[in-house]
């Protein structure tokens, strides 16, 4: 009885200290991610106000530049862009954290939504020059989902994709897959190194990608588990990259 007691509280005791660590490590991480993220929105408030002051002198020049007064309220627009996304990275991340997110789930158009993505929104993010297209299967069958989440999805990998991506391509494309669709963001950039892809969608990766915060694909990842799906990547150096999730169709199309 002394015996069995006696290694019931070792392992009680093995137990508290594991999680005693378990502790001081995510302490630890939230501490560096905080540390890098008051870093990455420290740099687009310096750039704005930077160029605020700039322009803010050259109005006072009576052969005023107006093309290099238009440049800066470009960049600083670009800035504050940055910047607002950053914030509702947070805030989205403490509505995962906190239990409040939520989603406003409905019929949409996933070629719809890629041709969006392409159309409108890819001219603006990409700066590297390269090319986009799109593949989507005549008559592809509708998702039931939140189109704005999924969007921000899209934005999120297409994001990632041109910035990393110089002179080489991005394809969107949506395939049928059961009773959903998997939806690929392929780029032919320069890849991402093996030892940061089994963190990549983690709250606080030890190891981060150059450039990012963590969130961004913490983020899409918890949108897409959140409908139901499931998001994968896979990547070589050199080679390029390709996220994949996949959406439920509509349900009344299941059902026939």
């Amino acid at each position: 009885m002394r015996l069995v007691i006696c290694l019931r509280h070792a392992r009680e005791q093995a137990n508290q200290e594991n999680e005693a660590a378990r502790v001081r490590e995510l302490a630890d991480l939230k501490e560096e991610f905080l540390h890098n993220l008051s870093h990455e929105l420290q740099m687009p408030i310096t750039v704005v106000s930077g160029f605020a002051q700039l322009t803010g002198r050259m109005m006072d020049d009576k052969l005023i530049d107006r093309a290099a007064v238009r440049d800066n309220m470009r960049r600083v627009d670009s800035e504050a862009g940055r910047l607002e996304r950053l914030v509702m990275q947070l805030l989205d991340a403490a509505a995962i954290e906190n239990g409040s997110f939520t989603l406003n789930c409905r019929e949409m158009d996933i070629a719809e939504l890629l041709n969006t993505v392409a159309c409108v929104h890819f001219p603006v993010m990409d700066n590297h020059g390269n090319t986009v297209a799109v593949d989507v299967p005549p008559g592809l069958l509708h998702l039931y989902g939140d189109q704005e989440r999924l969007l921000q999805v899209l934005l999120n990998l297409m994001s990632n994709a041109v910035k990393h991506t110089e002179s080489g391509s991005i394809l969107l494309s949506a395939r049928l897959e059961g009773s959903s669709v998997a939806v690929t963001v392929r780029d032919t950039g320069e890849g991402i190194a093996p030892e940061l892809l089994p963190q990549i969608f983690e709250r606080y990766p030890k190891n981060r990608a150059a450039g990012g915060n963590g969130l961004g694909l913490y983020i899409c990842a918890q949108i897409v588990q959140a409908h139901g799906g499931q998001i994968t990547v896979e990547s070589k150096i050199g080679k390029g990259t390709a996220v994949r999730f996949t959406v439920p169709i509509m349900k009344w199309e299941v059902e026939q």
